[in-house]
């Protein structure tokens, strides 16, 4: 939580405060506070949902990843099983963790 919201958290609960215990607050307070509330709210629910959007897309980059490897282990006859291991998570995996952060790349 930001500086920002942590004061906006303890306005919100000061303001509640003050009108359930009856004291005369300025008119409008209460709005002006629960819109830019709202509005917060809203930003955070927006960037919750752009991080959720991107970690689908990477898991689907990774099980992607994993199937081709698991296709091309059973398709190529290793000697070494740690040379598939090594040659695999070397080229595959990198280029997958490439392309989820590289501005431009699947996100």
């Amino acid at each position: 939580m930001t500086d920002t919201d942590t004061k906006l958290v303890e306005r919100l609960r000061i303001k509640s405060s003050m009108i359930h215990m009856g004291e005369k607050i300025a008119w409008g307070s209460e709005t002006a506070l629960m819109d830019e509330a709202a509005d917060r709210l809203a930003q955070l629910l927006a960037e919750r949902d752009s991080l959720a959007a991107k970690l689908k897309s990477a898991e689907e980059l990774v099980e992607r990843a994993f199937r081709d490897g698991l296709q091309y282990a059973t398709n190529v006859e290793l000697r070494d099983p740690q040379e598939f291991n090594v040659a695999w998570k070397s080229s595959r995996i990198r280029t997958v963790l490439a392309s989820i952060q590289q501005p431009g790349g699947r996100t």
